[in-house]
Protein backbone atom coordinates (compact mmCIF):
# COMPACT_ATOMS: atom_id res chain seq x y z
CA UNK A 1 0.00 0.00 0.00
CA UNK A 2 3.04 2.76 0.49
CA UNK A 3 4.26 1.58 -2.61
CA UNK A 4 1.10 2.26 -4.26
CA UNK A 5 1.33 5.38 -2.22
CA UNK A 6 4.72 6.56 -3.14
CA UNK A 7 4.23 5.42 -7.30
CA UNK A 8 1.09 7.80 -7.10
CA UNK A 9 3.34 10.65 -6.08
CA UNK A 10 6.00 10.11 -8.12
CA UNK A 11 3.69 9.62 -11.07
CA UNK A 12 1.84 12.96 -10.48
CA UNK A 13 5.37 15.34 -10.13
CA UNK A 14 6.57 13.38 -13.43
CA UNK A 15 3.92 14.35 -15.65
CA UNK A 16 3.90 17.40 -13.74
CA UNK A 17 0.55 17.01 -11.92
CA UNK A 18 -0.36 17.13 -8.16
CA UNK A 19 -3.62 15.14 -6.80
CA UNK A 20 -6.22 16.87 -4.39
CA UNK A 21 -5.79 15.02 -1.53
CA UNK A 22 -9.00 16.58 -0.36
CA UNK A 23 -10.99 15.10 -3.72
CA UNK A 24 -9.28 11.59 -3.37
CA UNK A 25 -10.74 8.83 -2.39
CA UNK A 26 -10.14 5.03 -1.04
CA UNK A 27 -12.55 2.17 -2.19
CA UNK A 28 -11.19 -1.31 -0.70
CA UNK A 29 -12.43 -4.17 -2.76
CA UNK A 30 -12.17 -7.61 -1.14
CA UNK A 31 -14.59 -10.49 -0.96
CA UNK A 32 -12.67 -12.92 1.15
CA UNK A 33 -12.68 -13.29 4.43
CA UNK A 34 -8.95 -13.42 5.41
CA UNK A 35 -8.54 -9.56 4.88
CA UNK A 36 -10.52 -7.58 7.32
CA UNK A 37 -10.32 -4.19 5.03
CA UNK A 38 -11.18 -2.00 8.41
CA UNK A 39 -7.66 -3.00 9.62
CA UNK A 40 -5.98 -1.59 6.87
CA UNK A 41 -3.91 0.99 7.36
CA UNK A 42 -4.50 4.35 4.94
CA UNK A 43 -3.11 5.19 2.23
CA UNK A 44 -0.88 8.25 2.43
CA UNK A 45 -0.39 11.26 0.04
CA UNK A 46 1.61 14.35 0.94
CA UNK A 47 1.49 13.22 4.59
CA UNK A 48 -2.37 13.23 3.70
CA UNK A 49 -4.87 10.04 5.16
CA UNK A 50 -6.82 9.46 2.01
CA UNK A 51 -10.20 8.93 3.45
CA UNK A 52 -11.92 5.34 2.78
CA UNK A 53 -15.04 4.99 1.92
CA UNK A 54 -17.88 2.30 0.68
CA UNK A 55 -19.38 4.24 -2.17
CA UNK A 56 -17.85 7.53 -4.77
CA UNK A 57 -19.56 9.26 -7.13
CA UNK A 58 -17.71 9.45 -10.49
CA UNK A 59 -18.96 11.47 -13.59
CA UNK A 60 -23.10 11.12 -12.11
CA UNK A 61 -22.14 7.38 -11.78
CA UNK A 62 -21.93 5.75 -8.25
CA UNK A 63 -19.68 3.04 -7.67
CA UNK A 64 -19.42 0.75 -4.35
CA UNK A 65 -17.35 -1.32 -2.71
CA UNK A 66 -19.17 -4.85 -3.39
CA UNK A 67 -19.52 -4.11 -6.96
CA UNK A 68 -22.81 -3.71 -7.37
CA UNK A 69 -25.26 -0.60 -9.19
CA UNK A 70 -27.72 -0.51 -6.00
CA UNK A 71 -26.27 2.95 -4.95
CA UNK A 72 -26.36 4.28 -8.49
CA UNK A 73 -30.06 2.86 -9.14
CA UNK A 74 -31.13 4.27 -5.75
CA UNK A 75 -29.90 7.29 -6.95
CA UNK A 76 -31.41 7.73 -10.49
CA UNK A 77 -34.77 6.74 -9.40
CA UNK A 78 -34.93 8.78 -6.07
CA UNK A 79 -34.14 11.67 -8.23
CA UNK A 80 -36.90 11.15 -11.33
CA UNK A 81 -39.19 10.29 -8.08
CA UNK A 82 -39.37 14.46 -7.83
CA UNK A 83 -40.27 14.98 -11.27
CA UNK A 84 -43.22 12.43 -11.90
CA UNK A 85 -45.41 14.58 -10.63
CA UNK A 86 -44.26 17.52 -13.01
CA UNK A 87 -45.68 15.04 -15.91
CA UNK A 88 -49.19 14.70 -13.70
CA UNK A 89 -49.41 18.80 -13.30
CA UNK A 90 -48.92 18.50 -17.37
CA UNK A 91 -51.42 16.35 -17.87
CA UNK A 92 -53.86 18.00 -15.52
CA UNK A 93 -53.12 21.31 -17.40
CA UNK A 94 -54.16 19.75 -20.65
CA UNK A 95 -51.19 19.63 -22.03
CA UNK A 96 -51.20 17.66 -25.47
CA UNK A 97 -50.08 14.24 -24.46
CA UNK A 98 -47.56 14.01 -27.18
CA UNK A 99 -45.87 16.96 -25.56
CA UNK A 100 -46.26 15.21 -22.27
CA UNK A 101 -44.43 12.33 -23.44
CA UNK A 102 -41.34 14.55 -25.39
CA UNK A 103 -41.35 16.22 -21.69
CA UNK A 104 -41.06 12.58 -19.88
CA UNK A 105 -38.26 11.97 -22.37
CA UNK A 106 -36.43 15.30 -21.44
CA UNK A 107 -35.99 15.40 -17.94
CA UNK A 108 -36.99 11.72 -16.76
CA UNK A 109 -35.75 9.07 -19.53
CA UNK A 110 -32.60 10.84 -19.65
CA UNK A 111 -31.56 10.49 -16.41
CA UNK A 112 -32.70 6.67 -16.27
CA UNK A 113 -30.03 5.96 -19.23
CA UNK A 114 -27.71 7.95 -18.06
CA UNK A 115 -24.23 5.96 -18.55
CA UNK A 116 -26.44 2.93 -19.35
CA UNK A 117 -23.86 1.00 -20.86
CA UNK A 118 -21.91 0.88 -17.59
CA UNK A 119 -24.14 -0.32 -15.68
CA UNK A 120 -26.80 -2.41 -17.64
CA UNK A 121 -25.11 -5.80 -17.77
CA UNK A 122 -24.85 -5.86 -14.30
CA UNK A 123 -28.48 -5.30 -12.88
CA UNK A 124 -30.62 -7.53 -11.02
CA UNK A 125 -33.93 -8.50 -12.64
CA UNK A 126 -35.75 -6.61 -9.73
CA UNK A 127 -33.58 -2.95 -10.18
CA UNK A 128 -34.75 -3.45 -13.97
CA UNK A 129 -37.78 -3.84 -13.17
CA UNK A 130 -37.75 -0.75 -10.67
CA UNK A 131 -36.03 1.38 -13.87
CA UNK A 132 -39.10 0.24 -16.27
CA UNK A 133 -41.49 0.66 -13.55
CA UNK A 134 -40.74 4.55 -13.88
CA UNK A 135 -41.63 4.73 -17.55
CA UNK A 136 -44.83 2.33 -16.93
CA UNK A 137 -45.82 4.81 -13.94
CA UNK A 138 -45.15 7.97 -16.42
CA UNK A 139 -47.68 6.26 -19.07
CA UNK A 140 -50.10 5.45 -17.06
CA UNK A 141 -50.56 8.94 -15.98
CA UNK A 142 -50.62 10.49 -19.65
CA UNK A 143 -52.76 7.65 -21.19
CA UNK A 144 -55.04 6.31 -18.17
CA UNK A 145 -57.32 3.42 -20.06
CA UNK A 146 -54.17 2.18 -21.86
CA UNK A 147 -51.82 -0.93 -21.00
CA UNK A 148 -47.98 -0.08 -20.91
CA UNK A 149 -48.01 -1.92 -24.14
CA UNK A 150 -50.71 -0.18 -25.84
CA UNK A 151 -48.93 2.90 -24.35
CA UNK A 152 -46.26 2.27 -25.76
CA UNK A 153 -47.61 1.24 -29.48
CA UNK A 154 -49.49 4.77 -29.53
CA UNK A 155 -45.91 6.45 -28.38
CA UNK A 156 -43.55 4.28 -30.04
CA UNK A 157 -41.50 4.54 -27.52
CA UNK A 158 -39.65 1.19 -26.56
CA UNK A 159 -39.38 -0.22 -23.08
CA UNK A 160 -36.39 0.43 -21.44
CA UNK A 161 -34.45 -2.63 -21.52
CA UNK A 162 -34.98 -2.95 -24.56
CA UNK A 163 -33.64 0.44 -25.01
CA UNK A 164 -30.72 0.05 -22.80
CA UNK A 165 -29.43 -3.36 -24.46
CA UNK A 166 -29.81 -1.52 -27.78
CA UNK A 167 -27.76 1.29 -26.56
CA UNK A 168 -25.22 -1.60 -24.87
CA UNK A 169 -24.69 -2.38 -28.97
CA UNK A 170 -24.36 1.07 -30.76
CA UNK A 171 -24.25 4.30 -29.16
CA UNK A 172 -26.50 5.80 -31.60
CA UNK A 173 -30.18 5.76 -30.95
CA UNK A 174 -31.52 8.26 -33.37
CA UNK A 175 -29.56 7.97 -36.96
CA UNK A 176 -30.30 4.72 -37.97
CA UNK A 177 -26.98 3.06 -37.04
CA UNK A 178 -28.33 0.45 -34.45
CA UNK A 179 -27.92 -2.86 -35.63
CA UNK A 180 -31.27 -4.22 -37.27
CA UNK A 181 -33.86 -6.61 -34.56
CA UNK A 182 -33.06 -10.35 -35.16
CA UNK A 183 -36.24 -12.30 -36.54
CA UNK A 184 -37.45 -13.26 -33.40
CA UNK A 185 -37.70 -9.41 -31.89
CA UNK A 186 -39.53 -8.82 -35.00
CA UNK A 187 -42.08 -11.29 -34.51
CA UNK A 188 -42.38 -10.16 -30.77
CA UNK A 189 -42.77 -6.74 -31.52
CA UNK A 190 -45.69 -7.32 -34.15
CA UNK A 191 -47.43 -9.55 -31.88
CA UNK A 192 -47.49 -6.58 -29.29
CA UNK A 193 -48.36 -4.40 -31.76
CA UNK A 194 -51.53 -6.52 -32.89
CA UNK A 195 -52.39 -6.38 -29.50
CA UNK A 196 -52.28 -3.12 -28.65
CA UNK A 197 -54.13 -1.87 -32.22
CA UNK A 198 -56.85 -4.27 -31.29
CA UNK A 199 -57.36 -2.77 -27.98
CA UNK A 200 -57.07 0.79 -29.58
CA UNK A 201 -59.76 -0.07 -31.96
CA UNK A 202 -62.03 -1.49 -29.41
CA UNK A 203 -61.82 2.02 -27.25
CA UNK A 204 -61.76 4.25 -30.33
CA UNK A 205 -65.79 4.17 -30.21
CA UNK A 206 -65.95 5.58 -26.76
CA UNK A 207 -63.78 8.39 -27.56
CA UNK A 208 -60.26 7.41 -27.78
CA UNK A 209 -58.72 9.95 -30.14
CA UNK A 210 -60.48 13.07 -31.52
CA UNK A 211 -62.40 14.62 -28.51
CA UNK A 212 -61.87 11.95 -26.38
CA UNK A 213 -60.07 11.27 -22.68
CA UNK A 214 -56.84 9.54 -24.45
CA UNK A 215 -55.89 11.74 -27.30
CA UNK A 216 -53.66 9.60 -29.23
CA UNK A 217 -50.52 11.38 -30.81
CA UNK A 218 -51.06 13.41 -34.06
CA UNK A 219 -48.40 11.40 -35.84
CA UNK A 220 -51.18 8.41 -36.30
CA UNK A 221 -53.41 10.44 -38.52
CA UNK A 222 -56.89 9.91 -38.22
CA UNK A 223 -59.27 7.55 -36.56
CA UNK A 224 -58.87 5.20 -39.62
CA UNK A 225 -55.37 5.94 -39.23
CA UNK A 226 -55.04 5.29 -35.62
CA UNK A 227 -56.73 2.18 -35.60
CA UNK A 228 -54.19 0.57 -38.69
CA UNK A 229 -51.37 -1.03 -37.57
CA UNK A 230 -47.59 -0.32 -39.15
CA UNK A 231 -46.31 -2.28 -41.33
CA UNK A 232 -43.01 -2.92 -39.50
CA UNK A 233 -39.75 -5.07 -40.93
CA UNK A 234 -35.94 -4.49 -41.36
CA UNK A 235 -35.23 -1.13 -42.80
CA UNK A 236 -38.88 -0.40 -41.44
CA UNK A 237 -38.39 0.48 -38.27
CA UNK A 238 -41.46 3.23 -36.53
CA UNK A 239 -40.50 6.57 -35.56
CA UNK A 240 -38.94 6.62 -31.86
CA UNK A 241 -38.74 9.33 -29.39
Amino acid sequence: RNNVARFSGRHSNTNSMRINVNKTKEIRVHFGKSVDKSKLTPLVLDGVAIETVNSFKLLGVYFNSELTWKHHIDYILNKVAKRIYFIYVLVRTGVKPDDVVSVYCAIIRSILEYASPVWHAGLTKAQSNDIEGVQKRCLRIIYPELSYNEALFVTGLDALTERREKQGRTQDFCSGGADEPSGGQWRRRRRRASAAGARIEALAPRGVGAGGGVPLPRQLGGLGERCKLPQWGPGRSPGRF
